[in-house]
């Protein structure tokens, strides 16, 4: 949806901020200036999790040509990405079209133990570099020496929100018809292999993930409006 590189979706918290994509100066009129306020409300949630944390000042990510999707997204920091002592802790990604705009990211919370890099045919990459990919991120875990739980993160991000933005967040499930989208999306698409082991070249990744992971659609029923 928004492009960017790989994530391995498993232990992390995931977030998505929706809004109008011109008419709303509190997030910004083009895409680097909503990184930038984003990625400053994000400061704020680190500072309530006691971890300090630097934004990154590389390039932007820009659309990228189909080979440099097999590379991880926490390899490499882009603009307005947070890091500490260098590693990525943070990635986002943003698409803006029809006056909208959808940026989101994904925030690694605990230690899986799992490689990305098993899960890509990274072709002509030697034993060292897909090693290095592994280690130019980082999770809370590592960070704090604690695994925090999904539903103490959601309230720091709220808390962190809220006070870098000046608004009450309030929180919503999904619509009906949101809902009835969400579970024809898991039934059609997102529940079948030819569509998750699907690769960009035309091949399959026959390599499962591990039971237990399966999306439930009827699970995703935490957002806040303001």
């Amino acid at each position: 949806m928004t492009g960017g590189r790989t994530i391995l979706h498993y232990g992390e918290l995931t977030y998505a901020v929706v809004a109008d994509g011109w008419h709303n100066p509190q997030l910004g009129s083009s895409l680097m200036e909503t990184y930038r306020k984003i990625c400053l409300a994000w400061i704020e949630v680190m500072q309530l999790l006691g971890i300090r944390v630097e934004y990154s000042r590389g390039k932007a990510s820009q659309r990228q040509d189909r080979s440099s999707y097999a590379t991880p997204c926490f390899a490499a920091a882009s603009t307005y990405e947070l890091t500490v002592n260098g590693k990525k802790v943070l990635g986002s990604a943003q698409r803006r079209t029809k006056g909208c705009f959808i940026q989101q990211g994904s925030l690694p919370r605990v230690n899986t133990g799992w490689s990305i890099t098993s899960y890509l045919k990274a072709q002509g990459q030697n034993r060292k570099e897909l090693h290095s990919w592994d280690e130019r991120g980082v999770n809370l875990e590592t960070l704090t020496s604690r695994r925090w739980s999904l539903t103490e993160l959601k309230d720091y991000v709220r808390k962190g929100f809220e006070r870098h933005f000046g608004i009450i967040m309030i929180e919503e499930g999904l619509t009906q018809p949101e809902l009835k989208t969400a579970l024809q999306l898991e039934k059609e698409k997102y529940s079948r292999s030819d569509w998750n082991y699907l690769r960009l070249n035309g091949d399959y990744n026959h390599r499962p993930m591990e039971s237990g992971n399966k999306f439930d659609a009827a699970e995703v029923v935490n957002s806040w409006s303001v």
